[in-house]
């Protein structure tokens, strides 16, 4: 299952299962991440400028010789970049932390800017970095449908994914149906409700994983996989 892709509207590939690094800090916590991932057919990783790991994740990738086209790069915008000008520049040191030309995907991580304006100023940045070759596929990430509405009806490029959370615990329905409707595809984060007792040991889950010799877990991340197809853990 690492190594399936899925096609985004855009006519890329995308890897189904990706590694998120929130929280991961410590350069041989990121090390060991990223060796111990790829070596199980990890090839999709989700960062941000804003985690404090890419710096790490680059040596990590150059240390063990890891070639760049091997490895799908995804990064964030924060919410307090989110102008034209500005993220352009975040985009840019995110570049030069990771120690490449280009990212696979990158994402603005909040809908909540100043202004409906620089959402707007924020998308055309990211539309001009596509063009630039900065950047493969653009998305965003905790869009409801009423941020969408405000960018696709004026959108020359549109985004690729929503990553958004969800888990069994949690499901915006709406969210999701709207996505669909439009093509883009959902990517969960916290699939596992950021390793929440009231997931891990949530009775439902435990007694369908004792079902099939599984943990509740892993029936939460298959569930996940079959309600969105694409997640990263």
């Amino acid at each position: 299952m690492l190594k399936r892709t899925l096609k985004l509207n855009n006519g890329l590939q995308i890897p189904q299962i990706g590694l998120g690094f929130y929280k991961l800090v410590g350069e041989n916590d990121v090390e060991n991440a990223v060796v111990a991932a790829t070596k199980a057919g990890y090839r999709h990783f989700d960062t941000a400028t804003i985690y404090k790991n890419d710096r790490a994740i680059a040596k990590t990738l150059q240390k063990h010789s890891i070639p760049r086209e091997d490895i799908f790069l995804a990064t964030k915008i924060w919410k307090d970049d989110e102008t034209y000008e500005k993220s352009v520049r975040a985009v840019q040191f995110a570049l030069k932390n990771i120690s490449t030309t280009y990212f696979d995907l990158v994402l603005m991580l909040w809908p909540g800017t100043p202004t409906p304006q620089d959402r707007l100023d924020t998308w055309k940045a990211l539309e001009d970095m596509v063009d630039q070759g900065l950047t493969k596929s653009i998305g965003v990430s905790n869009f409801l449908p009423r941020h969408l509405d405000s960018i696709l009806p004026k959108c020359r490029i549109k985004p690729v994914v929503n990553q958004i959370e969800t888990h069994p615990l949690y499901y915006d329905k709406e969210t999701i149906e709207y996505c669909k409707k439009n093509d883009i595809l959902v990517e969960a984060y916290a699939p596992l409700a950021q390793g929440n007792k009231a997931l891990l040991e949530n009775e439902v889950l435990k007694r369908i994983g004792s079902k099939y010799h599984k943990s509740a877990a892993q029936v939460a991340l298959r569930w996940s996989v079959q309600h969105l197809s694409l997640i990263h853990i």
